[in-house]
Order: structure tokens, then C-alpha cells, then sequence
């Protein structure tokens, strides 16, 4: 065989040899369904005897939904005995309505229109938050009042769904959980017209709560003035936004009018431990608390003891 043809064989014999590339499995990213690992809840107050009223949860929010048994569960590991969860459309009130009727004794609930939403508002609604109001889960009208921070309701909806809201409770004899926020003096201007027209006096009125306050020191006073009831949340623990409060709180309001809330799953202090959701939950009221009971100079059992009885008037519950 001829030099050229025996390299020609090589070459052949080469190629037929080579093996074709096998390429690696790539398999896909795919991280296991496993529940972040939640650590204990500590409870702050050692006696077992004593509990906290969480008087504003929004337990209907989707960021609860996957693990809302899990939720209350922690709140109750928080020494959170009892929940008002918020009603602020027609369609939330009657989930947390539903919500309620899972845990008696535990949750119960609000029924009413938020400003935010006011532009759902119509003469209907009124009918519907009644029969939701005729049950014994449902502790409040509300949450109602006016919101011109955001206006997300025209000014004039928000004013009319808020009336009608007063109205109502008036008549029911029902407690009110109010918000307000930008519009303290169309606020006042709506109940005292609201009370003209139904020939009331301030003492004539059910119980009411300023929810979640961020307000002013002179809104404050007026509103203890009257006889209203204040909500305080984490804000009064957010660096940079509620240190205002944080200064004037103790010599606003007295302790008989006090509560607290979480408004969960928002307004988380900054005292707090992070949760694996990264929300705000019930089982934080404590640290709530941790930050307000310096301000009154008695000790957080002390408080817990004052906002539960506080709470528990006031929604009788």
C-alpha cells in the first residue's frame, strides 16, 4: 500500500474511532417546596394570665392567605388572645366575618366601607352592612371616615359613604372604628353634622376609636376632648415617621382611652423581629406595647393588662 493511501486509511480509521460528544444533563433549577423554617415566638410577658387585643388585623389581605392558621397561631404564642379583624369593603366584611366564625371567642369582626373604597358606596350597602352588623362576630361599624392623603375616592364619596356609616351606627348604638388621615376637620365637621341631624349630643354616642392614629398633637386633644378612644400601631416604632408621636403620646391620651393594633400586615415597628413573609403580623402587638409602656412609665404587663380591659369594653367582647 502506497505511503499516501496508508495515511488516507488513518484518517478514516481516526473518525470512525471518535466518539460523539455526549453533552451533560442539564437538569432544571427547580428549588424544593419547603416552608421556610419560622423560629419560636418569644412572649414578652411571662404571666400566662395576661393577654393583648390586637383591635384592628387585616386577616383578609392575600398576604395571609397561604398560612393564616400559622398567623394566628403565632399571634396566640404573642400572648394575642383576641383579634378584631377589619371589614373594609363589602366583600372583605363578610370574609372576615367568615374568618371569625372559624375561631369563636378568639377573632371577631368589623363591618364597613374604608374611605379608600368609598366610591363603592350606595344606598344597598347600608342594607347589607346591617344584616352583617346583626351578628355576634360583628363588633363594629367600620373601618369608615375620610382619607384625603391619597384621595383614592373623591373627597365627596368618601363624605357620603363616611354619613351613612354614622348613621348607622347612631341608630345601632354600635361602636365606630374610624380612620383619618389629611381631613381632621372635615372629619369633625361630619360627625357634628351627622349629630345635628340626628339630635345628638357627644355623650349620646357609641363608643369610638381613632384607628391607627398619625396624627397631629391638636387632633389628639380634640379627640379626648369628645371622649374618642385612640388605636396606636407600629408606626409610633418607625424610625423617622412616627417619632412626632412617639414625643407626645403619654400626655395626650390618657391610659382608659388607649388601644392598640397592628394593622397587620402593614405598619411593622422597627423593634420587631423580621418573619420569613417579611409582613407585619398579630404577634407583634407585643413589641407595640414594648415601645408605649415606657412612655406611661408602668411596666408592658402593666399595659398589656390596661389596653385588654380597654379593648375588651369597648368591643364588648
Amino acid at each position: 500500500m502506497s505511503s499516501w493511501a496508508q495515511i488516507a486509511s488513518k484518517n478514516i480509521k481516526s473518525k470512525l474511532d471518535v466518539k460523539p460528544e455526549v453533552k451533560p444533563e442539564v437538569k432544571p433549577n427547580v428549588k424544593p417546596n419547603v416552608k421556610p423554617v419560622v423560629k419560636p415566638i418569644i412572649r414578652r410577658c411571662s404571666n400566662k394570665d395576661v393577654y393583648l387585643v390586637d383591635i384592628g388585623s387585616n386577616l383578609t389581605s392575600s398576604k395571609f392567605e397561604s398560612d393564616l392558621d400559622e398567623v394566628i397561631k403565632r399571634a396566640r404564642d404573642g400572648g394575642v388572645q383576641k383579634q378584631v379583624i377589619t371589614g373594609s369593603s363589602i366583600k372583605e366584611s363578610h370574609h372576615a366575618l367568615d374568618i371569625a366564625r372559624k375561631y369563636p371567642g378568639e377573632l371577631y369582626s368589623t363591618a364597613g366601607i374604608h374611605p379608600h373604597n368609598a366610591s363603592q358606596y350606595t344606598q344597598e350597602c347600608v342594607n347589607t352592612l346591617e344584616v352583617l352588623l346583626s351578628n355576634p362576630e360583628v363588633v363594629a361599624v367600620g373601618e369608615t371616615g375620610l382619607d384625603f392623603f391619597r384621595n383614592i375616592s373623591t373627597p365627596e364619596q368618601q363624605k357620603e359613604s363616611f354619613e351613612a356609616h354614622l348613621k348607622l351606627a347612631f341608630k345601632l348604638k354600635k361602636p365606630l372604628f374610624l380612620h383619618q388621615r389629611d381631613a381632621h376637620t372635615d372629619f369633625m365637621n361630619t360627625i357634628e353634622y351627622v349629630m345635628t341631624q340626628m339630635k345628638l349630643d357627644w355623650k349620646d354616642l357609641p363608643p369610638i376609636v381613632v384607628h391607627c392614629f398619625t396624627g397631629k398633637s391638636k387632633e389628639l386633644e380634640e379627640y379626648i376632648r369628645v371622649g374618642f378612644y385612640i388605636g396606636i400601631t407600629g408606626f409610633i416604632g418607625i424610625k423617622g415617621r412616627g417619632d412626632n408621636l412617639l414625643s407626645f403620646l403619654a400626655h395626650k391620651v390618657p391610659l382608659e382611652k388607649l388601644m392598640i393594633e397592628t394593622d397587620a400586615p402593614y405598619m411593622k415597628p422597627n423593634n420587631a423581629p423580621k418573619l420569613p413573609s417579611g409582613n407585619n403580623e398579630p404577634c407583634n402587638l407585643q413589641y407595640v406595647a414594648e415601645i408605649i409602656a415606657p412612655l406611661y412609665k408602668i411596666s408592658e404587663e402593666e399595659l398589656w393588662k390596661i389596653t385588654t380591659k380597654n379593648a375588651e369594653k369597648f368591643f364588648g367582647i
